[in-house]
């Protein structure tokens, strides 16, 4: 299978842009939710601040609900506590 995370990443191995291909995003979801140790509790605001870090173009909302919908993040029924599952 090809890899297509290595065009999405800036010389500082962030994501620079959201890809349009289902397949890239993907490996970008499984990029940044790698950042995050599994079964660790994390706040919204947690959680958008290491985003924040390993990406540079300004939507770390899709990045989280897409890591949730992709099933590497669970959240509690408030959407107030995040923790990252054991998918990857």
């Amino acid at each position: 299978m090809k890899s297509y995370l290595a065009n999405f990443l800036d010389t500082s191995s962030c994501v620079k842009q959201w890809p349009a291909k289902r397949a890239a995003q993907l490996e970008v979801i499984e990029y940044i939710a790698g950042k995050f140790a599994t079964g660790t509790k994390y706040s919204e605001a947690e959680l958008n601040e290491v985003i924040k870090i390993w990406h540079t173009f300004g939507d770390w909302a899709i990045i989280r609900r897409e890591m949730c919908d992709s099933g590497y993040f669970d959240r509690d029924k408030n959407s107030t506590v995040y923790f990252r599952t054991a998918k990857g």
